[in-house]
């Protein structure tokens, strides 16, 4: 007696595993687009927070009164710096920004005794 060998279940099969590779293989797919994204956002977003901070110390290191603009880095940063006049000094208040999509911004401050106080 002969048996006769079916080749049809293990095609089946065969397809099967494959559906199945290649659906996991999409999701992996999506899931390291979604990580490079999410990557280069929080690169942009720390280069951004390293000029405005870089724009921030520099004019905290010599103030003056007024709007600034400047690219640091490839980024655009605005700040400005306000004064307080007292008699015994002056509070500059510095706020920088970034004209990202998402902007950072920080605010710092410095006084600065007047002479002979």
């Amino acid at each position: 007696m002969k048996r006769h060998f079916s080749s049809q279940p293990v095609m089946i099969e065969l397809m099967i595993v494959v559906l199945f590779f290649g659906i996991l293989t999409s999701i992996v797919a999506q899931m390291l687009t979604s990580a490079v994204k999410t990557s280069r956002a929080s690169t942009a977003r720390s280069e951004a927070l390293i000029a405005v901070t870089d724009m921030v110390e520099r004019l905290k290191a010599d103030p003056a009164e007024g709007c600034f603009q400047d690219t640091v880095n490839g980024v655009a940063v605005t700040a400005e710096v306000t004064a307080e006049h007292s008699d015994v000094g002056t509070l500059y208040t510095i706020t920088a920004a970034s004209a990202d999509a998402d902007p950072v911004s920080v605010t710092t401050a410095r006084y600065i005794k007047e002479a002979g106080s």
